[in-house]
Formats: C-alpha cells, sequence, structure tokens
C-alpha cells in the first residue's frame, strides 16, 4: 500500500521534506502556490517541474520508502483527485 503525503511549505524546505518523509512506500505531494506569481514572466513552475523530474531520477533514497515525487501548482489541483487515486 502507498502512502501520500501532501505538504505545503516553502521553496527551500521541499528537499528536507522528501529526504525526511520516509514511513512506508510513499508518493510525496507538493502544491506550490503560484497565485503571486505573474505567469507570463516567471520561470517557476519550469523549474519545479524540472526538480520533480530530478528528485523522480534519485528515488528511491538509500533507507527510504518514497517511491515518487510530484509536484502540482495551485493552478493544477483539479488533477489532486486522480493522483490520490493513482496511488491508492
Amino acid at each position: 500500500m502507498t502512502q501520500l503525503i501532501v505538504f505545503s511549505v516553502t521553496y527551500t524546505a521541499l528537499c528536507f521534506h522528501v529526504a525526511t518523509s520516509a514511513i512506508s512506500r510513499v508518493t510525496f505531494l507538493q502544491i506550490l502556490d503560484t497565485s503571486k506569481l505573474v505567469k507570463e514572466k516567471t520561470k517557476k513552475i519550469i523549474q519545479w517541474k524540472q526538480l520533480e523530474t530530478s528528485i523522480n531520477n534519485v528515488l528511491p533514497l538509500k533507507n527510504s520508502r518514497i517511491t515518487t515525487y510530484r509536484i502540482l501548482t495551485t493552478d493544477e489541483l483539479e488533477r489532486l483527485d486522480s493522483i490520490i487515486t493513482e496511488n491508492l
């Protein structure tokens, strides 16, 4: 069984939570707030997706049961149901 952990934390705390939240087989879901971004000018969303790919490339970490890492922005919350269903 997969445990789904959902956190909303600052970008700087992101990697810390991924490294420390291994309780069982875990899908780590990070929801990042985009409400204050100027979407036409920001590169943050692209950077976050690249970070997601990079983290998934090294998972699972030694002595960790986190198997999948996902980033969603607040603009993508309609996908949350399908992601939770996929990981149950």
